[in-house]
């Protein structure tokens, strides 16, 4: 059966059409016939056994300048290149389950454009769109150990970073353009060709891409990454370091659990642990024969404070197995605050200015908040609040007047870190 469709006339065709009742309808070009500038539309077949709606082009059939579409859900509707069919400048539609299948075309078929979200079935053979010189996108999956070459002035946009399969080649032309829209991981694929000449391995991407290797020919974000299947992931680290792992703050002298992760090591392995003051420029021994399978070792912290702590384990029985801190750690002097003034025993006036006085070692410059009590410390009265940690405060001692005063002053933001007057002092009618 030879077909010459009119240029007006949309043939839908697929199981499920109201014409067709029940069964996949099919439509077959053969010899010299030509789909002129018809739409034909192929439907899947959701719910029958029967095989999706067809487009097959057989001999030397056309697709000429129509548009060709299949879709629908479980076996899809098919578009069919076979024998010495081609393609013109047909506008190809997959979408679902749709598909374009050229794996019976040798070498290859020439179409406009292809778009959706469907699949390309190139076999070992060769697909070139762009004839039409349209702008199109697609989402889908393009398979096979064929290639995909692009010509024409229209831009191919891949939404996806798995639309060509990684067993795909790539050809590109001068004045074609693919865009990558997409982010994360590059599209991998088996070859890359640009203008004749074949690319080395290597990360291939457009001038936004970031990629190591730019071709105008591409277009956005996205990148490819030529030379086959990509090298499978590294095996998870032997031993890792969980903590100090950086950006932690230890008091000279604490203690504090060293932990890490050796769920790959054999249970009889043994660890050595080393510190670092200096970032790792230089390292000494914190302690040795330690079982790998604890995943922790309390250590009573350096008494030397530093910005550029970190901690290093090594395998006993082979020291190339290591890991370190990410980055550096802290170790500060330990935090402490001692009222000096009153301290006990002073008689202050109501109305007199009198210097509170402290010393500190204070870290993590702190402000201070400042109290007085009247009845021994039963009772407490805000003095200040966030006062510079200078080491005294002027007082406007007020009333009552009282014999059983006292102070206490502490880091506004740790205050757990604190000291009392040594003994009551006495407030005095002027």
């Amino acid at each position: 059966m030879a077909h010459q469709l009119p240029p007006t006339l949309s043939s839908k065709t697929g199981g499920g059409s109201s014409s067709e009742g029940s069964g996949a309808g099919l439509t077959t070009f053969n010899d010299t016939s030509t789909a002129g500038h018809a739409t034909l539309t192929n439907y899947g077949m959701p719910s029958q056994p029967d095989p999706g709606g067809a487009t097959v082009f057989t001999g030397s059939s056309s697709a000429d300048s129509a548009i060709l579409i299949a879709n629908g859900t479980g076996d899809g509707g098919a578009i069919i290149f076979v024998d010495d069919s081609t393609g013109g400048t047909a506008r190809v539609k997959v979408f679902d389950a749709g598909y374009l299948d050229i794996s019976q075309r040798q070498p290859g078929v020439t179409i406009g454009s292809i778009e959706g979200s469907g699949n390309v079935s190139l076999g070992a053979n060769r697909l070139t769109v762009g004839t039409n010189n349209i702008n199109t996108s697609f989402s889908g999956v393009i398979s096979g150990t064929g290639l995909l070459s692009k010509i024409g002035s229209g831009v191919l946009t891949l939404q996806a970073n798995d639309c060509i399969a990684d067993t795909v080649g790539l050809v590109l032309v001068s004045g074609s353009s693919i865009k990558l829209d997409f982010t994360g991981s590059p599209d991998v694929i088996a070859s890359l060709k640009v203008n004749g000449v074949p690319q080395p391995p290597g990360i291939y991407g457009g001038p936004m891409s970031g990629a190591p290797h730019i071709l105008p020919e591409f277009r956005g974000s996205g990148t490819v990454s030529v030379g086959g299947q990509p090298p499978p992931p590294p095996p998870p680290r032997p031993l890792t370091i969980i903590q100090p792992n950086g950006g932690e703050v230890w008091s000279m002298g604490s203690v504090q659990e060293i932990r890490w992760d050796s769920t790959n090591l054999k249970r009889s392995d043994h660890l050595i642990l080393q510190y670092s003051r200096d970032g790792g420029a230089t390292w000494f021994r914190i302690a040795q024969n330690i079982p790998a399978f604890t995943f922790g070792y309390w250590w009573q912290v350096d008494n030397f404070p530093t910005t550029q702590g970190r901690i290093k384990i090594l395998l006993q029985e082979d020291r190339s197995i290591t890991d370190q801190s990410n980055a550096n750690f802290t170790v500060q002097r330990v935090p402490y605050i001692t009222l000096l003034r009153p301290n006990g025993g002073e008689v202050w006036t109501i109305g007199q200015y009198q210097n509170i006085h402290w010393s500190r070692q204070n870290p993590g410059g702190n402000t201070v908040d400042i109290d007085y009590s009247v009845d021994n410390g039963t009772t407490w009265i805000r003095i200040a609040t966030q006062a510079e940690d200078t080491g005294f405060y002027l007082w406007n001692v007020p009333g009552p007047a009282t014999t059983t005063a006292k102070a206490r002053i502490r880091f506004h933001e740790t205050p757990s870190v604190t000291d009392t007057s040594e003994a009551v002092f006495t407030i005095v009618s002027p």
